[in-house]
């Protein structure tokens, strides 16, 4: 598995061997595309901004208090890391979601066919993706869940509405461990905050979960 950050990749010579297939006269590209976002949640107060752990820690978890201050704070969330797989085998890392734009735009031109880009859950990542992207058509099962979402030649679909399962029960499934718990969710990160080793594998190993199990759609479906 090669892994680049965003520029690393922009800036690297690449041979890729996309496999593309025809139907109806449309090129279709078979290789496996994911993605995935982190994010997280912050709270604001006056000039102050907290993570979950430091609102905790403010009021030395009196619970009463924490209610409180929840229900009189601003509050919000911000994608702080995103990553993207080719296969399993590259894996690209940004920290800020117009890189991600540009890498779209970037594969568009090198594929020169119609792709799939599968991320699981895809109603929460579409929050903030949508507003980068200028969707050509969207469809929603629900109010605020699509199932798909189009842009140039590149279609988004959500791999949780395929399975119906949890990206780690999915992965009991398939043979791939999510590591679960690798990745506290309560300490307050930017795209500027440096992740551990651990924490990094925690976001690669989310796609790795997604490509083995849509290799197995594959190979049952043919494409």
């Amino acid at each position: 598995m090669k892994i680049y950050t965003f520029e690393q990749f922009v800036k690297t010579p690449h041979k890729f061997r996309f496999s593309i297939y025809e139907k109806k006269r449309k090129k279709y590209c078979d290789n496996i595309f994911c993605f995935d976002i982190e994010v997280t949640s912050y709270f604001v107060s006056g000039k102050n901004v907290y993570g979950i752990s430091d609102v905790f820690k403010r009021f030395n978890y009196d619970i009463e208090k924490v209610e409180n201050f929840f229900q009189t704070c601003k509050y919000g969330a911000l994608p702080y890391i995103w990553q993207f797989t080719i296969d399993g085998d590259t894996v690209i890392i940004g920290r800020e979601l117009p890189q991600f734009l540009n890498l779209v735009r970037y594969l568009n031109k090198k594929i020169g066919a119609f792709w799939y880009c599968f991320v699981h859950n895809l109603a929460y990542e579409y929050a903030f993706i949508r507003e980068y992207f200028n969707f050509e058509k969207v469809f929603f099962t629900e109010s605020r869940k699509p199932l798909y979402a189009n842009y140039e030649n590149c279609q988004f679909r959500c791999t949780y509405r395929l399975t119906n399962l949890s990206l780690a029960k999915w992965g009991q499934q398939c043979g791939v461990e999510k590591k679960v718990g690798d990745l506290d969710y309560t300490i307050l990160r930017t795209p500027k905050t440096e992740l551990s080793e651990k924490e990094m594998n925690y976001c690669i190993y989310d796609l790795l979960v997604m490509v083995k199990g849509l290799e197995q759609y594959r190979k049952q479906y043919a494409h």
